[in-house]
């Protein structure tokens, strides 16, 4: 009887727990760079899809001290993962869930 109590509960509960996230659009930018100032990037050529993702407490590859940008860190990591120097089409969500913290998620395509 305790075994199936427990299966039971674990069918119940489980998925409560591993749903309970939100994805929310914060930023869309044409194009986006951490390492590059603003040209004119029709002169780049696209490469492939990217997508990046940096949470709360990861550790900072843009920065060396303690206060870190989250978006920073997004664009920098799809940069460095796509060997790009702009991401184009570039969409940034805020991904929470019940368990596991914050995260922002970077979705765009390469550009060199």
């Amino acid at each position: 009887m305790k075994i199936l109590l427990k299966v039971f509960s674990l069918s119940i509960f489980l998925p409560l727990f591993t749903s309970c996230a939100s994805k929310t659009l914060i930023l869309s930018a044409p194009a986006i760079s951490m390492t590059d100032p603003p040209k004119k990037v029709a002169n780049y050529v696209d490469g492939k899809p990217v997508t990046s993702r940096y949470c709360a407490g990861d550790k900072a590859i843009s920065t060396t001290d303690s206060v870190v940008g989250m978006i920073d860190e997004v664009v920098m990591i799809a940069q460095r993962k796509s060997k790009s120097k702009y991401i184009k089409d570039a969409s940034i969500y805020r991904e929470s869930k019940f368990f596991g913290g914050n995260c922002l998620v970077l979705e765009g395509t390469s550009m060199n």
